[in-house]
């Protein structure tokens, strides 16, 4: 059985991507690697996880900024649960504060 990718590795990894810079394409294709090259090592929530990040170059309304990046980073590092649950529900919410 292959040992399972850990959620806080992920965090870590993603935290050191962005100390490569912002830039939503590689970020995107950074997740996309780590998914193909991983698929049998992950959970489904961490597929799930990498599956939001790599669309963020499909369209901007899958885009996360750099704070949620980091905040993301730092949920997964410290093993929260629904971590990606948790950052879109802070999207939705400012959406709404937003939009009305």
């Amino acid at each position: 059985m292959d040992e399972k990718i850990s959620q806080q590795l992920i965090g870590q990894l993603l935290k050191l991507e962005l100390t490569k810079g912002y830039d939503i394409i590689r970020l995107s294709r950074w997740a996309y690697s780590i998914y193909f090259n991983n698929i049998r090592s992950l959970d489904s929530h961490i597929e799930e996880l990498l599956e939001y990040l790599f669309r963020m170059e499909d369209d901007p309304q899958f885009e996360y900024t750099e704070a949620e990046l980091q905040l993301l980073a730092e949920k997964l590092i410290n093993e929260e649960k629904d971590p990606i649950k948790q950052i879109n529900d802070i999207k939705l919410k400012m959406w709404h504060e937003k939009n009305g």
